[in-house]
Parts: structure tokens; C-alpha cells; sequence
């Protein structure tokens, strides 16, 4: 598990997803809810006294390893609160401006995975070709 190696906090939802994902991958089209639902039952099952899970103020499941330390939530917490505070006090347009350099950053990092061209070729776009 992701955990043992870099150990965070996850949140059990997204545990769950990644659950369903690897679950197609090896061609089960349709999983069932009996197994996300005591997905957390496995866990604990299974890594006992490596895994805890917990609930957040909004009653969401989180899981973090034994290996977390105080000191890197600590860390992290004071990271947050840094850019919690430089994110609340910024002007509007400042923020826009760093939410587009990001989103600019992503684009052109995805775009590298994606092999098209831009403007896209005529023949690429025939109703015949995007059907």
C-alpha cells in the first residue's frame, strides 16, 4: 500500500476509488457495494497495527500509517496555515493570476501525455473519424 512508502494521511473515499479502478482494470465491470462497504473491515483486518482510521469533523474516514510521524504533521499543518494565510489575504486578481499560471502548468504537462497536434489536422476531425 501507497502508505508504507510515503506515509500520509488518504482519505478512505479515495482508497476506495482507487479500489474500484484496480478492480476494472483486471476486468470486473461492476463492483459491489458489499465490497466498498467493508473495505475498511479488510483493512483493519490486514494491517491492524500498521493502518488507523479515524473520522474528520465532517464524519469522512481518513487513514494514516503508524510511520507518520508528529513531526511531518506538524510540518505539513504549518505549510497549510502558511498558505492558507498568503491565499486569505491576497487580492482577487492575484489569485487569479496563480490559479492560471497552475492551470497553464497542468495543461501543458497533460498535453505531453496526450499525443495530438494543435490546431488539430482536418482529417482528425471528420464527423466520420470523432464518432
Amino acid at each position: 500500500m501507497e502508505l508504507f512508502g510515503t506515509p500520509k494521511v488518504l482519505m478512505m473515499t479515495d482508497v476506495t476509488s482507487r479500489l474500484v479502478a484496480s478492480m476494472k482494470s483486471f476486468g470486473v465491470n461492476q463492483v459491489q457495494d458489499s465490497t466498498k462497504k467493508h473495505l475498511r473491515q479488510r483493512i483493519e483486518k490486514e494491517f491492524g497495527g500498521f493502518l488507523h482510521i479515524i473520522q474528520d469533523h465532517n464524519g469522512k474516514l481518513l487513514i494514516y500509517p503508524d510511520s507518520l510521524t508528529v513531526q511531518e504533521l506538524v510540518r505539513e499543518d504549518q505549510s497549510l496555515k502558511k498558505q492558507l494565510k498568503t491565499l486569505s489575504r491576497g487580492d482577487a486578481l492575484e489569485l487569479q493570476t496563480k490559479a492560471a499560471k497552475q492551470l497553464r502548468a497542468d495543461i501543458k504537462t497533460k498535453a505531453k501525455d496526450i499525443n495530438q497536434s494543435w490546431p488539430p489536422e482536418i482529417e482528425s476531425v471528420k464527423p466520420d473519424i470523432v464518432r
